[in-house]
Formats: C-alpha cells, structure tokens, sequence
C-alpha cells in the first residue's frame, strides 16, 4: 500500500512537470481584466479632461456627468465580479510580494491602503477585486464632491478646484513623481485631490493585472 502511494505521488510529480503546473504557484492572470482597468483608466482621463474644458457650460454641471460615474462603477463592478469568479486568485498580501519583485511601474500599491480594505473584504478572494472596490469607492468620493460643488453655471471656484486647473498630462505625471521634501499647501489645496485619488487607484488596478501578466510570464 506505501509503494503504491509512493508510486501515485511520484507519478503525480511527474505529470505536473510535464503539463506545466503553474496554476497553482502563479495567480491567473486575466487579459480581459487587464484590457478593462486600462480602458478604464483612459476613460477617465478623458472625463476630468472634458469637465475642465466645459466648466462653465451646461456640459460642465453634475448633471450632465451623473451617467458617466454610473457607467464607470459599472465597469469597476463588472472587473470585481470577474476577480472574484477566479478560482486561483491573489490575496493581498500575495500581491504586495508581487508588486516588490516584478512591478512594471504603473501601480503604486499603497500597501496600507489595501490591505487596511483587504482586511474589511468580506469573505477575503482577489485582490483585483479588493482594487476595484478601492477604485469605486474614490469615484463614488468624487462624484458626491461633484453633486456638491457642480450644480451651477457658471461654475464656481470649488467646481474649478475639483478637478483641477493643470493639465491631464501634468496631474499625472504628479501623481507618479516622487514626494517634495516642501509641499505648497495652497497649490497642494487647488491640486484636484479627489481626482488624483482616484487615478492612484486605477494606477493600482491596471498596474497589479500587469505584474501578474509579468509574473506569469505573459
């Protein structure tokens, strides 16, 4: 009976090596997750991009975006339910490690931030999904400054320093430079905090798919 367990495992051993088992030691990568948080972040570029250039339109209001916010938590929801679905899905703690060895220098993974909402996640899975849940919690903040400060035209100083007076280029290039040593708290005050709040954590999103696309060899 020992022999022929012995003989199971050992045959066991030898198949893995043949098929290539690496399902179970690399988490899945998913191209269709991959292709959505990528998209998605364009998307949203393209919005802050278009409420800074109408800000003082009717295409500038709340109103005119409230469908657009629907339709990116809809996308963030859809790329939750399909994480969660992965059998073999990364936790948090899986990613950071990830993150460290292979990053391909889109994500910033604020690993307090994650794992503070990984450790509230009910029932644990993915971190993909954990990330958009980050990611759809920053744009529901968003959105509700929106309905907030963006209901008039024209738009007010607190509509404008919503979502910023620089350039789409420049708020991203900000939020990927290394921290100054000197902060100016009054530019810091017009420096669109819940839209680069929100691009950190798509960053996280599309750039966590592309480490496991990294990691596994894709």
């Amino acid at each position: 009976m020992l022999h022929r367990t012995i003989r199971l495992w050992l045959g066991c051993i030898l198949l893995c090596g043949l098929a290539g088992c690496t399902a179970e030691i690399v988490p899945p990568y998913d191209e269709a997750i991959d292709s959505g948080a990528h998209a998605l972040r364009s998307d949203f570029l393209k919005f802050v991009a278009e409420r800074q250039r109408t800000a003082n339109t009717a295409a500038g209001t709340y109103a005119s975006s409230a469908s657009t916010y629907s339709d990116l938590l809809a996308k963030l929801g859809a790329i939750e339910l399909r994480a969660e679905d992965q059998p073999n899905g990364v936790d948090c703690a899986q990613m950071q490690v990830m993150f460290a060895r292979v990053h391909t220098g889109i994500s910033s993974f604020d690993a307090a931030a994650v794992g503070s909402a990984a450790s509230n996640a009910s029932g644990g899975g993915s971190c993909i999904a954990v990330l958009a849940r980050i990611a759809s919690k920053q744009i529901e903040n968003l959105r509700k400054d929106d309905e907030r400060r963006c209901a008039s035209i024209p738009a007010t100083a607190s509509c404008i320093d919503l979502f910023g007076s620089e350039s789409v280029a420049s708020i991203v290039a900000s939020v990927h430079a290394t921290p100054s040593a000197t902060i100016d708290l009054a530019s810091a005050a017009r420096s669109s905090p819940f839209v680069k709040a929100v691009l950190v954590s798509l960053d996280e999103l599309a750039g966590a798919e592309q480490d496991l696309k990294s990691a596994a060899g894709k």
